[in-house]
């Protein structure tokens, strides 16, 4: 597919390449090639035009490019005759959310009440109750899951039991310590807590302080996990799972993107337990790790080949401020 858009930049047939792009990432989760970037930046290059097109499709996309094609990319924009920019690689700071190098502050991770309740709604159509679903779940238990969450919804925190017994494997010698452990953690501060488990893990496993929903332990747990989830928008989840079969089932990438800013503010991630009984997480950020445009500077979070965890988000940021401007370094 990657040969196919290549032929039709050559032939200058880029709203139709740009089109094949968006069909392979939104329907099927595939990564575009380098080179296929490459030929799009170079008809940006040569006819002058096409920029637009291409910040609009990392805005939609939420991919991160590499060091390659960012810097291809920052060196395009400081040298086309229209509107250049200036660039300059940064990072954000964690707790502001103020870029470091225009010390402009990025975009908040809220999303608006019609946006989660579209979210909400495709999550429950196309993941909970599309039919690939029903390889891994019976319709008897989406059934019992719906009449569930109908009875205690909504939750301050869901947590992936599954997840979480794995994680706690170097750490615990059974499984269901390390998810004592978590429950505990927030159920200690009051919290109304859900945890999505399959039945073999609760085996001689009390959770009095939580409540529990059990999958059938050849059951797919992670749409009832991201519909859990969504019964409020208040509530956050723990998994590290990045759920990238299901952002590409929803289908679009307008509900992608609103499901991508869900996940970054709502989504913790345990990052370490100890033999007492403790556990650290990582927070969810407070702004936006997506391509975004405010104030006239455009950031551009990219991969810089720094190893990280799957469900780890990229530190490394593309500043580009207008030449015109007063250029803040």
């Amino acid at each position: 597919m990657n040969a196919i858009i290549d032929c039709l930049f050559k032939n200058d047939q880029i709203d139709t390449a740009v089109s094949w792009i968006n069909k392979i990432i939104i329907s099927k989760g595939k990564k575009v090639h380098d080179f296929t970037y490459e030929h799009w930046l170079r008809k940006c290059a040569d006819q002058q035009i096409g920029y637009n097109s291409f910040f609009d499709f990392l805005v939609k996309s939420g991919v991160f490019l590499n060091t390659s094609i960012i810097q291809q990319f920052k060196d395009l924009l400081e040298n086309r005759l229209i509107d250049p920019f200036v660039g300059h690689f940064t990072t954000v700071d964690e707790g502001t959310g103020r870029c470091r190098s225009c010390e402009k502050l990025l975009q908040n991770s809220e999303i608006s009440d019609d946006e989660f309740a579209d979210l909400k709604q495709g999550l429950m159509e196309k993941v909970l109750l599309g039919t690939d679903v029903y390889l891994g779940s019976k319709p008897e238990e989406i059934r019992r899951f719906q009449n569930f969450i109908q009875k205690t919804a909504p939750y301050d925190v869901v947590i992936d039991g599954l997840n979480v017994a794995h994680q706690g494997k170097q750490t615990f010698k059974y499984p269901d310590q390390a998810l004592s452990s978590v429950v505990k953690y927030f159920t200690n501060q009051n919290l109304r807590v859900l945890v999505l488990t399959r039945k073999h893990l609760l085996r001689g496993t009390t959770l009095k302080s939580a409540l529990v929903f059990a999958t059938e332990d050849l059951s797919g747990d992670d749409p009832f996990l991201l519909c859990s989830a969504v019964q409020s928008s208040n509530t956050k989840f723990v998994s590290e799972d990045v759920f990238r079969d299901h952002l590409f089932r929803l289908g679009d990438f307008r509900l992608q993107n609103i499901f991508r800013r869900w996940q970054h503010k709502a989504q913790m991630q345990i990052v370490s337990f100890d033999k007492n009984g403790g556990v650290r997480f990582q927070q969810p950020r407070k702004y936006r790790t997506i391509s975004q445009f405010s104030d006239g500077c455009w950031h551009i979070p990219y991969d810089d080949g720094t190893p990280r965890y799957s469900y780890e988000l990229p530190a490394t940021w593309l500043c580009l401020q207008p030449k015109t401007s007063k250029i803040t370094k």
